[in-house]
């Protein structure tokens, strides 16, 4: 049998194994589990091939994992005699369970693609999931008891990023069951790349009060306003971008493949679009380009500049 999942959430990716090895398990529990990640700097195709070819020698079943495989996307590296080679092996994968992670749409244009497509299982993990529902499962599993404003308070925390939730709920875990938000303050560390989107994403909805609270946050953990100049631009560019190809008939996916935006990040964008017009990112880009320039030639102070940039843009 084989598995192809498609999506980059970890911790929905770890979710739909685990529930095929539950189901396998039901089975028969006489398996072998065989990871390969192809962002793994000792991986080896060559390896791959051979362990898909050859039979165990302690179980009757193999299962092997292929994490991150480009090979069915627009980015694969993999020749055409080892895409053929790898289709006349998956065409007849025996007893082996095979599970293809994906991280983004499938190469409909390659003859393996509509191979597996008629013989595999797919599990899409990008469309949309409840985050509140996930995220009371994840109290449930570990045992922890949190009140309303709690919840809520860790919820911004981990900027509701689902795979940073799941490991800091079994930190929390493993202090207590009961939790406080002085113990989240204490435990729970910030997700930067998140905080620092949410500062851009607050300067373009013009959300005065978020843009600020967000500011003054980021100064108490010693960000320097160059890092930020620097960050926004290049955040407000890959924007600007998304927005290009959307009006040049780009899918989602698509941009995702050309741009390296993840498929989660373009989603928003889209979702977005009427906030991030075009005319109003290139006169921000602008604008933080002649600050940059400013700031750095010593014509104005760089916290003074930043925060006059910030006024202006929110207002």
């Amino acid at each position: 049998m084989i598995h192809i999942l498609i999506g980059d959430e970890y911790y929905l990716i770890k979710k739909s194994i685990d529930e095929i090895l539950a189901q396998l398990n039901q089975r028969s529990n006489d398996f072998e589990l065989f990871n390969f990640n192809e962002n793994d700097r000792d991986y080896s195709f060559e390896e791959v091939l051979e362990c898909l070819n050859t039979p165990s020698l302690f179980s009757s079943i193999k299962v092997i994992v292929l994490n991150n495989f480009q090979g069915l996307t627009q980015k694969s590296s993999l020749k055409p005699d080892e895409l053929k080679t790898l289709g006349l092996i998956l065409a007849d994968p025996t007893s082996n369970v095979i599970i293809l992670q994906v991280n983004t749409a499938l190469d409909q244009r390659k003859a393996l693609t509509k191979q597996l497509q008629q013989n595999a299982k797919i599990h899409d993990l990008r469309k949309k999931y409840n985050f509140d529902d996930l995220f009371s499962s994840l109290i449930k599993d570990n045992q922890l008891e949190l009140d309303r404003e709690t919840q809520h308070y860790l919820k911004e925390r981990v900027s509701k990023n689902i795979d940073t939730m799941e490991h800091e709920l079994e930190k929390l875990s493993l202090y207590n069951t009961s939790i406080s938000r002085e113990d989240i303050d204490a435990l729970v560390s910030l997700n930067f790349d998140d905080r620092l989107n949410e500062l851009s994403e607050a300067i373009m909805n013009k959300k005065i009060k978020l843009t600020w609270s967000i500011y003054f946050e980021l100064m108490q953990l010693r960000f320097d306003q160059f890092q930020l100049i620097a960050y926004i631009a290049a955040n407000l560019r890959s924007i600007y971008q998304f927005n290009v190809l959307v009006k040049q008939g780009y899918s989602m996916d698509e941009i995702s493949e050309l741009t390296g935006i993840s498929t989660k990040q373009a989603y928003f964008f889209n979702n977005n679009r009427r906030v991030f017009d075009t005319g109003r990112l290139l006169g921000l880009l602008n604008q933080l380009s002649d600050l940059d320039q400013r700031s750095k030639t010593g014509q104005i102070d760089k916290r003074l500049g930043f925060e006059l940039f910030l006024l202006k843009a929110v207002s």
